[in-house]
């Protein structure tokens, strides 16, 4: 009687162990895909701003922008980012503001309308296709890193170089420090 009533207590505990087991892991898998789908979405939500931006600055110069539609896509980016930077990994907080830096080299004060609301008084800058192909380069850059980091299939970049590390690391401008300019493209 003593064998049957250890076989009956391991047994019991075998089912109990296995049933809270695969409990805990259809939980953590559960939680998984739930994180995954918000991080696809944050993504989404992140680069449809980008993408304005970079519509802006490729028609600059070459179609007339009212600066409202401009200030319109600097408090897109803003919200957005209010919204769902907080999903990004922590090396890439600083992409508000190399977004903003990058963007703002090319339309002036009225990238701080978020700061300012006042800033839409603001002329726009004068077209410089240079610092534009920088600053659209370097916004598609980052979209494409966002995205990557919301596709769950691939392995989203570690760093994200910020506007000014980005400008030397692609050679656009010379590090700090060194007179010679650096050749670009």
């Amino acid at each position: 009687m003593d064998g049957i009533a250890i076989e009956w207590v391991g047994a019991a505990t075998f089912v109990v162990l296995t049933g809270w087991q695969g409990y805990t892991f259809g939980a953590r898998q559960e939680r998984a895909k739930e994180r995954r789908a918000r991080d696809f979405v944050a993504a989404t939500e992140l680069v449809a701003p980008i993408r304005e931006l970079q519509r802006l600055l490729r028609c600059f110069g070459h179609e007339q922008l009212n600066k409202d539609e401009v200030a319109s896509a600097f408090l897109a980016w803003s919200t957005a980012f209010d919204q769902h930077g907080h999903r990004l990994p922590r090396q890439w907080q600083h992409v508000d503001r190399s977004v903003k830096a990058a963007a703002g080299t090319v339309f002036g004060g009225i990238s701080l309308i978020h700061l300012r609301p006042d800033s839409t008084r603001m002329d726009l800058g004068e077209p410089d296709a240079m610092w534009q192909d920088c600053a659209d380069d370097y916004l598609g850059y980052v979209a494409r890193s966002i995205l990557t980091f919301g596709d769950s299939a691939q392995e989203a970049p570690k760093t994200v170089a910020n506007y000014d590390v980005w400008l030397v690391q692609t050679e656009r401008r010379a590090p700090v420090g060194q007179n010679e300019p650096r050749s670009g493209r």
